[in-house]
């Protein structure tokens, strides 16, 4: 790259774009349904995260559907991975964000953050970020989806 900006953990192209150079992967959880359907929604969603980002995208399900976290999780432990970054896809905060996702991830109740130790030893940082919440964004698209209808 010509002229990038070097930073402790990445780079910063010229055109502006941030470049990791830690190993980070991103999982997507979602609940997770016995209609295949909703399991499409999660992979199609990963998948258009994965456009948008460096980093490798993983995603499971909490119950219902596979992958499950910990065959996830099993799957990501035998990655290169440095650090797990976990992205719920579920509305607003509940047991799921506060207890079953710390702990399936081994960190106690309402922990968001902590460490996973791989079966090779190595100790990998994770993190949890918050669900969707009330946001602009949303609140967009939903009201497509009711102007569609009145069209």
């Amino acid at each position: 790259m010509h002229n990038a900006i070097c930073l402790s953990d990445g780079l910063i192209s010229p055109a502006g774009k941030y470049y990791s150079m830690t190993k980070c992967r991103i999982l997507l959880i979602g609940h997770g349904s016995r209609s295949g359907e909703s399991a499409e929604v999660l992979e199609k969603t990963a998948s258009f995260m994965q456009e948008l980002s460096d980093h490798p995208i993983h995603h499971a399900f909490l119950e219902f559907t596979a992958p499950s976290v910990p065959e996830a999780l099993c799957a990501l432990k035998k990655t290169d991975a440095e650090e797990l970054i976990v992205v719920p896809m579920l509305l607003a905060k509940g047991t799921h964000t506060e207890k079953t996702i710390p702990e399936l991830l081994g960190l106690p109740a309402g922990e968001k953050s902590g460490s996973i130790r791989f079966a090779d030893g190595r100790t990998v940082p994770v993190r949890c970020a918050e669900p969707l919440g009330a946001d602009r964004r949303i609140a967009e698209i939903l009201l497509q989806r009711a102007e569609d209808l009145s069209a």
